[in-house]
């Protein structure tokens, strides 16, 4: 026999998502990176929607925060990474060209054959 689910009471749902809210929030305020301040203020408008009973709380919380359908902008936003990415320089730019293994092998002692 299927077990039957037990949704919580209204009065505990209420209190369930103004705990989510207050967390959201305090987060939000303590993040110093701007990327992720957003980041929390779609989560708040995301949970804020669902308990309104919004379709689809998290395209609404992005369509509200962005002003756009979030399949407009998530490519906009991978091919600007993707511009960004190719303007960084190369992790080896600036670093000292790396010995190798026969920098290793003669601080222990061993030569090439070639050498013996």
């Amino acid at each position: 026999m299927p077990r039957l689910l037990h949704f919580p009471s209204q009065a505990t749902r209420i209190q369930i998502t103004r705990r989510i809210l207050a967390r959201l929030a305090e987060a939000e305020a303590h993040e110093p990176d701007a990327w992720l301040r957003d980041d929390y203020r779609i989560a708040w408008n995301c949970v804020n929607y669902a308990a309104a009973g919004v379709a689809d709380p998290w395209g609404f919380a992005f369509w509200y925060f962005y002003g756009k359908h979030w399949r407009a902008l998530v490519p906009e936003f991978v091919e600007r990474a993707r511009q960004h990415a190719a303007m960084e320089p190369s992790p080896r730019v600036g670093q000292p060209e790396r010995k190798g293994i026969t920098h290793v092998k003669a601080r222990l002692g061993y030569r090439e054959m070639s050498q013996v």
